[in-house]
């Protein structure tokens, strides 16, 4: 993209199953990102900082990476619920610092990282539900 602003994108139900590092660069104030039910394994979304909401429900995510999520300063809302995800690395939600609900529910996750929420100051509900 060639410096657009928007400030919703839904690309949801797309199969879409790879994204380029720099595949939504250019895209100006967008707060909402809809990536449901694709087939996407990771996500690198650094450049989105006005992004206020995340969804990535039903996609083939096994882990969250420490860069997948680093520059989402403004987030407040993610939802993770049908993934694969069994492992989050230690410090990949340290700078989610308005993150207000997570959801992680139906996934695969058996344990936590020491102090993995502990830079979620802001956070009102988290659902862990249905997890092995």
């Amino acid at each position: 993209f060639n410096e657009i602003k928007v400030s919703k994108l839904d690309l949801s139900y797309n199969q879409i199953f790879y994204m380029e590092r720099k595949a939504l660069y250019g895209i100006i104030g967008l707060e909402e990102l809809i990536l449901e039910s694709n087939n996407l394994k990771s996500v690198f979304l650094n450049d989105l900082i006005s992004l206020i909401h995340l969804n990535l429900v039903k996609n083939e995510l096994a882990s969250i990476k420490n860069e997948t999520l680093a520059n989402l300063i403004n987030l407040e809302r993610l939802d993770l619920r049908g993934n694969k995800i069994s492992e989050i690395e230690s410090g990949s939600f340290q700078n989610l610092f308005k993150l207000k609900n997570l959801h992680l529910e139906y996934n695969k996750l058996r344990f936590f990282e020491k102090n993995l929420f502990i830079s979620l100051k802001n956070l009102e509900f988290m659902n862990l539900m249905n997890n092995e």
